[in-house]
C-alpha cells in the first residue's frame, strides 16, 4: 500500500464539482422526485438494500400502488405484505418496515419524524435510512454512509481503514459533515455520493477518466485506486440441502407458514434441512420418516434449485408424492398461487406445475 505523505489530509470542498456532474448523469428512479416525501424515500431505501436499482423498480412501483400511504402499510395484513414483497428476498425487512410504518403512524399521526435522531428510533430504520430519509426528503445536511460512499470516501483519501468495521462508518460520517452543510443541497450531495459510487466509482474497473471527483481523488494521483477500500476476505459461506416435499392430498397440496428466521411468515411444502457434511443421497427419499403419519407409497424426485442467500448456499430437492391423508394445511392450485412463497419455492412449484400439463 502507498505510504504517501497525503494520506487522511483534508480534501478541498468537491461539492460543487460532484453537485455539477450529478445535474446531468442521474438516472431517472421513481422515488426521485422533485419533492420526494419521507414514506418514498424510506420504501425505496428499504427496498435498496442488498437489492440492485433496475430489480428493485418494478417492485417499488407496484408497492406504493397497492400501499400508497404510511396508514395503508401499517394496517395490511402480514399475507398481503410479504406477497408484495415476494421475489425481493430478506423478508424481515417488509416486517420491519410495516413494524416502523406502525410506530410511525401511533407516534406522529398524518406527520414523520422531523429529525435524524428521530428517524432512526423506527424500528428497521438505521443510521444510514434515517440519515437517507432526512437529507433526501427532508433536506436535513447528515450524510449517508452505505457501500457506494464508503468506496468513493477511502479512494478519495486514501483511507486505510477496513470498512467492513462499523467504527469506520463513524469516522466517515463525521468526516463529510462539513462537505454536505457546506454544500446547499443535502438531498443532491447524498444522492450524488451514491450515484457516483453506482455509476462511476464501481468496486471493480472504475472509471476514474470519467469521475468529476479525479482532481481531489489520492489514489488516482498516487495511482493505487485498485488498492482501496480496505477490506477482509470473506471466509467461504457454508452450503446446506433441503429436502422439499410436494405432498398432494385429494388434488390440494400440503404448505405450512415458517415460523423459523429463514423465511419466517412465508409459506413452504413441507421441509427439512441438513447441512452439507450431515446430508446422504439417501435422504432425500426417507426425508418422511419425522412424519411416519403420511403414507406416500413412491416420491418422484424432481430437479434441483439452487439458491444463495448471503451467508450461505442452498441446494434444494423436491421430491413428489401422493398421500390419503396429512396433517399439514391444504392447499388448492389457486390458493398457493395467491400465497407468499420464497424465490426458490415459487420455482419449484412452477416447475411441478409445468410439468403436470405435459
Amino acid at each position: 500500500m502507498t505510504n504517501s505523505p497525503l494520506i487522511n489530509s483534508p480534501i478541498p470542498n468537491f461539492a460543487p464539482d460532484l453537485l455539477q456532474w450529478f445535474t446531468k448523469a442521474q438516472r431517472a428512479m421513481p422515488w426521485r422526485k422533485k419533492e420526494a416525501s419521507p414514506y418514498d424515500v424510506w420504501v425505496s431505501e428499504i427496498m435498496l438494500q442488498q437489492t440492485q436499482v433496475d430489480t428493485v423498480i418494478p417492485y417499488y412501483q407496484r408497492f406504493m400502488a397497492r400501499f400508497p400511504t404510511v396508514k395503508s402499510l401499517a394496517e395490511a395484513p402480514q399475507d398481503d405484505l410479504l406477497k408484495m414483497w415476494e421475489g425481493l428476498g430478506y423478508y424481515s425487512r417488509a416486517r420491519n418496515l410495516q413494524k416502523g410504518a406502525q410506530m410511525v403512524l401511533e407516534k406522529y399521526g398524518k406527520t414523520f419524524p422531523k429529525t435524524f435522531d428521530e428517524w432512526r428510533e423506527i424500528a428497521g430504520i438505521g443510521n444510514y435510512t434515517a440519515a437517507a430519509i432526512a437529507s433526501i426528503a427532508q433536506k436535513i445536511p447528515v450524510p449517508v454512509v452505505d457501500g457506494n460512499v464508503l468506496r468513493v470516501w477511502a479512494r478519495l483519501t486514501c483511507m486505510p481503514d477496513n470498512i467492513k468495521k462499523e467504527n469506520v462508518k463513524g469516522k466517515v460520517f463525521d468526516a463529510l459533515l462539513p462537505y454536505i452543510q457546506n454544500s446547499g443541497n443535502p438531498s443532491w450531495f447524498n444522492q450524488a455520493m451514491m450515484e457516483l459510487g453506482a455509476l462511476i466509482c464501481r468496486p471493480k474497473s472504475p472509471n476514474c477518466e470519467g469521475c468529476p471527483l479525479q482532481k481531489f481523488c489520492m489514489s488516482f494521483s498516487h495511482n493505487c485506486v485498485n488498492e482501496f477500500p480496505v477490506t477482509e476476505k470473506r471466509a467461504p459461506i457454508p452450503h446446506k440441502i433441503a429436502v422439499v416435499r410436494l405432498i398432494e392430498v385429494n388434488g390440494k397440496f400440503a404448505m405450512m407458514m415458517r415460523e423459523e428466521r429463514l423465511w419466517h411468515g412465508l409459506y413452504v411444502f413441507p421441509m427439512r434441512v441438513f447441512d452439507e457434511n450431515k446430508f446422504e443421497e439417501s435422504m432425500i427419499v426417507t426425508a418422511n420418516e419425522d412424519t411416519p403419519e403420511i403414507k406416500v407409497k413412491t416420491w418422484k424426485k424432481r430437479a434441483i434449485v439452487r439458491h444463495q442467500f448471503s451467508h450461505f448456499s442452498l441446494d434444494l430437492h423436491p421430491i413428489v408424492g401422493k398421500a390419503k391423508q396429512c396433517h399439514f394445511p391444504l392447499y388448492t392450485r389457486d390458493e398457493i398461487e395467491a400465497l407468499p412463497l420464497p424465490i426458490p419455492i415459487r420455482k419449484i412449484w412452477s416447475q411441478f406445475c409445468n410439468e403436470s400439463k405435459r
